[in-house]
């Protein structure tokens, strides 16, 4: 069973030096993902904790453009997963570079 929980929300408002000027601002919200990890070795499942990220870009013309990543069991603990998160949301870590950083952090996913 996937279960999906909110980490952390960050909302960042464009003040005309890091965005387009089409862009009023980006949401990205970072989410802990539980999942159960079969293994042959144990005789029952497991849990894995991944992550996701999704990003909320709003423009001007209020249109919306939404890209997301997901990677499952990036650890067996909640508690080291959750702190994975907090640095990635204090990093500002978006989808597109999720899985590269993940791979600088942790090595080869």
């Amino acid at each position: 069973m996937l279960n999906k929980k909110l980490q952390s929300d960050i909302h960042i408002k464009n003040d005309g030096t890091l965005f387009s000027n089409n862009l009023k601002g980006i949401n990205l919200k970072y989410y802990i993902i539980e999942d159960e990890i079969v293994n042959e070795d144990f005789n029952h499942p497991i849990k894995g904790y991944g992550i996701e990220i999704v990003k909320k870009e709003m423009t001007i013309d209020d249109t919306t453009i939404i890209e997301s990543m997901q990677i499952s069991n990036v650890y067996c603990s909640e508690k080291r997963t959750q702190e994975l998160i907090d640095k990635l949301a204090y990093h500002t870590v978006t989808p597109v570079t999720l899985d590269y950083i993940l791979e600088d952090i942790i090595g080869v996913l």
